[in-house]
């Protein structure tokens, strides 16, 4: 099975989650140094604002390269994880339901998100193009409809 990587266009959409992360961030450093006025308190707010600039800003462009996914005619196989790596495999015959989902921000990026749900776990694909997206539910729904009617036939 060939693990495919997300679509490059999810990349502006990350360091755009990030670059609001990094204003939360810097409001949360910056006031408590204004308020206090303390020289020690200032040094080490600077030096952890600047910890987290180079993270935040690093973190999508790692986070990009750690994702991988892939699918077979018996499963789905999902990799993730920048700090922690996780590998979810999903059987193809235990999805229940295919949800495609695409937000104003995603639009405007031009990807798409497919959340595979079993009776267990939802598990989510953000930042596929439209096209792959649907194909990819149309292959899902195939591979189901064949499992469905092996089922039938005993």
């Amino acid at each position: 099975m060939q693990l495919n990587p997300l679509d490059r266009r999810i990349l502006p959409l990350w360091y755009a989650k990030a670059a609001l992360l990094w204003i939360v961030i810097l409001a949360g450093c910056v006031v408590p140094a204004a308020l206090i006025q303390s020289a020690p308190l200032t040094i080490a707010l600077t030096a952890l604002l600047a910890i987290l600039t180079v993270f935040t800003f690093l973190y999508p462009t790692l986070a990009y390269r750690a994702y991988s996914f892939g699918y077979d005619e018996k499963r789905i196989v999902i990799k993730s994880g920048v700090v922690f790596r996780h590998s979810v495999t999903v059987p193809v015959r235990q999805i229940q339901d295919l949800h495609l989902y695409q937000g104003p921000v995603m639009t405007l990026f031009g990807v798409q998100g497919l959340i595979l749900s079993t009776a267990g776990s939802n598990f989510s694909l953000a930042g596929l193009k439209k096209q792959d997206a649907e194909a990819l539910v149309e292959t899902f729904e195939n591979l189901l409809e064949q499992r469905l009617d092996d089922e039938e036939i005993r």
